[in-house]
C-alpha cells in the first residue's frame, strides 16, 4: 500500500497545484450543505462556513490515509478563497476512478467563481426544492454527515502513531 502524506502535506500539495495554475493558495474546506451547483459552471456558496469544517476534512483525509487512498479537490473559487473537498472510498461498492492508491490531489476544470451568499439568508435558500434535490442526488461533494461517520480507525492513536 502506498504511503499517503499527512492532512497539513496534502494542503500544500494543494496550495502548490492553485499556486501554479495562478489561482488562490487560502484554501476552506467544504462540504455540501455550504455550496449548491446550479449548473456545473455556477454555483452558490454560503459565507457562513461552519466552525467544524476543517475538522471533519482532517478527520476524512486521516480516515482515507488509513485506507491507502484518499482524494483532495478544489471545487469552487469565491471570495478570494478556493473551496476543496476531501473524499475517499467509504463504502463496499464506491470505486475510485482514475488512481488505485494513495493521495489525488486536483483542481475542478472550469473552477467555477462561486456567488457568495451571506449566512442569513442561505437558510431560507435551503427552503428551494432544487436545492433539497441537489442535496439528495449530489454524491460529488461529500456531507458533513457522512464526514462526522468517517472516524479514523482506533488503531491509528496507539503509541508511537
Amino acid at each position: 500500500m502506498s504511503s499517503v502524506p499527512s492532512f497539513e502535506a496534502a494542503t500544500a500539495e494543494l496550495q502548490q497545484l492553485l499556486a501554479s495554475l495562478t489561482l488562490s493558495t487560502r484554501v476552506a474546506w467544504l462540504f455540501r450543505e455550504d455550496v449548491w451547483f446550479l449548473r456545473y459552471d455556477r454555483a452558490f456558496v454560503t459565507r457562513a462556513l461552519h466552525a467544524d469544517n476543517l475538522r471533519l476534512a482532517s478527520q476524512v483525509y486521516v480516515a482515507g490515509s488509513q485506507r491507502g487512498l484518499v482524494e483532495v479537490v478544489a471545487t469552487i473559487q469565491f471570495g478570494g478563497l478556493v473551496g476543496a473537498t476531501v473524499w475517499y472510498p467509504h463504502l463496499p461498492d464506491e470505486q475510485a476512478q482514475g488512481w488505485s492508491q494513495g493521495l489525488k490531489v486536483s483542481v475542478r476544470s472550469p473552477l467555477p467563481l462561486a456567488r457568495t451568499i451571506p449566512g442569513s439568508i442561505w437558510p431560507f435558500l435551503r427552503l428551494a426544492p432544487a436545492f433539497r434535490r441537489y442535496q439528495r442526488f449530489n454524491g460529488f461533494i461529500p456531507t458533513r454527515t457522512w464526514a462526522a461517520s468517517c472516524a479514523p480507525s482506533s488503531s491509528a492513536h496507539g503509541a508511537g502513531a
